[in-house]
């Protein structure tokens, strides 16, 4: 009879071990690849950010030889625009990242 329930209580504790580690495991692929995810987006936004600048700049050194300064605040208003889009995009990445590193219940 205590044979009995000690074999029932190690197969329990072995079911349970086996299911906590495929749910760790399963968490940690999805923390991995929210990761991927945040740094190709962070790459993403930096590269987009420096393409940015460079337009920026290039805009910058023709409007300086038109003297037309207007133009430049347009062009930076749109920067300001840009990076605020890649950093709400890249917030949310992140959040959806941070969601899926969450234990699943």
């Amino acid at each position: 009879m205590i044979a009995t329930v000690v074999l029932q209580f190690e197969l329990k504790v072995k079911e349970s071990t086996l299911r906590l580690e495929q749910q760790l495991k399963e968490e940690k692929a999805a923390r991995l690849n929210a990761e991927v995810l945040v740094h190709a987006a962070q790459r993403k936004s930096e590269y987009e950010m420096k393409k940015l600048r460079e337009s920026l700049e290039r805009a910058e050194q023709e409007i300086r030889s038109q003297a037309q300064n207007t133009l430049i605040d347009k062009l930076r208003e749109r920067l300001d625009r840009a990076e605020r889009k890649l950093r709400d995009l890249l917030t949310t990445l992140m959040e959806k990242a941070e969601n899926a590193r969450r234990p699943v219940v």
